[in-house]
């Protein structure tokens, strides 16, 4: 599987905690390719790659960060369809960005600063800066 089949999320995840040198480990190994996928991942399974516990924590601490970012952004799309970019919370369509990593609000590509920097602050909710 090539990087750019949608994993970049990930490697994104793995550099905000300075965890990057475990991507390919983790999308190979472990196949990890949706954020859904780290609730099947163990700690004995990070330890395998070899992560050691301090890594496993942030890495825990990010994915519950993103996990909790995503389901704001679902609950939004829901209440506020449509509203910021068109066509961009239609039907399915916040569901299958979280569970890929993309921004929803800012409607950029991850590795963008503008996706980067909302992430955790609160203020990425669209029409608001």
């Amino acid at each position: 599987m090539d990087s750019d089949e949608g994993t970049d999320w990930l490697l994104e995840l793995l550099t905000e905690v300075q965890l990057q040198q475990y991507f390919l480990r983790l999308r190979d190994d472990l196949n990890v390719t949706r954020l859904s996928h780290f609730e099947y991942v163990k700690n004995e399974d990070l330890e395998k790659i070899g992560m050691g516990r301090p890594g496993q924590r942030r890495l825990w601490e990010a994915v519950k960060r993103r996990k909790a970012m995503c389901k704001r952004k679902s609950w939004m799309s829901k209440v506020t369809p449509g509203q910021g970019h068109p066509g961009m919370w239609e039907g399915d369509g916040a569901a299958a960005w979280c569970h890929a990593g993309i921004g929803l609000f800012t409607g950029e590509s991850p590795g963008t600063s503008s996706s980067v920097s909302q992430m955790g602050k609160g203020r990425a909710t669209p029409g608001l800066a």
